[in-house]
């Protein structure tokens, strides 16, 4: 696939969380790389605490426009929000010389849309993308970070 079609598809899938991202930061080209994890926040479904002691996974990219949180939860590929200062524990880091060279926000998105199985709260869930995403855009780091406990 070309790569316009790739950022194109991969406008799309964003579009479908929040409509807020603009063809500048899909073609941002990524230099830096954090897997962070933070403490889930509970919720009560049903009348029973969901989610205590478990955590969430989330990536901070760098880019040429910005740094950027990538959250992938539920049905959504990803929610690409301009960086907030997240407390969370760094689970793993790379720096530009470990990264894919020249791979941008869309070259992200459109893998996971690929590769990306249902999403399941036993199978795949939040620290599965962002391992998968992580072990994608830096394979020379290794080894290559587990899934947090």
């Amino acid at each position: 696939m070309a790569e316009g079609e790739d950022e194109a598809k991969a406008q799309d899938v964003v579009l479908m969380q929040d409509g807020l991202l603009h063809s500048d930061v899909l073609s941002s080209r990524i230099s830096g790389l954090e897997w962070r994890t933070r403490p889930f926040d509970p919720l009560i479904w049903y009348g029973i605490p969901y989610g205590l002691g478990m955590r969430h996974s989330w990536l901070d990219l760098r880019t040429d426009t910005g740094t950027y949180n990538v959250h992938m939860t539920g049905p959504f590929v990803a929610d690409v929000k301009l960086r907030r200062e997240e407390a969370g524990q760094l689970h793993a880091l790379a720096e530009e010389r470990e990264l894919r060279p020249h791979t941008t926000v869309a070259h992200l998105l459109q893998m996971l849309s690929k590769t990306r199985p249902s999403y399941d709260i036993f199978h795949n869930v939040c620290h599965h993308d962002a391992k998968r995403a992580f072990e994608w855009l830096a394979p020379s780091v290794r080894p290559s970070p587990g899934i947090p406990a």
